[in-house]
């Protein structure tokens, strides 16, 4: 666990689909979204636990751990709050779909 004066870290993982090679239907919508407003096409937040917030295209909001490869992905790393992992636990639970113009109940 990455931790900063003993303080638990998030970090932040923004996906560049640009050095993805390979092209399918699913990176070709994330080329198209990281051309039109670049460089990244999509963010997902890994928690202490190495367990990481995600959602694809047509899905719901998943949990679950994961790596990332540092030549598809750009970190930041944040100071991790226990509010902000609940909420995202919250969103998983909930099913929270890709896509969907709601309000997000913090």
């Amino acid at each position: 666990m990455r931790t900063c004066m003993q303080r638990p870290l998030c970090t932040v993982w923004f996906y560049t689909p640009q050095n993805d090679c390979v092209l399918t239907s699913a990176n070709l919508v994330n080329k198209i979204v990281a051309i039109v407003s670049p460089p990244f096409c999509h963010v997902e937040l890994q928690f202490p636990s190495g367990e990481a917030c995600s959602i694809v295209m047509h899905g719901t909001v998943r949990m679950g751990k994961r790596t990332f490869d540092p030549d598809f992905y750009t970190d930041v790393v944040l100071l991790a709050l226990a509010k902000t992992l609940a909420l995202a636990r919250r969103q998983v639970e909930a099913r929270t779909p890709f896509g969907v113009s709601t309000s997000i109940k913090a």
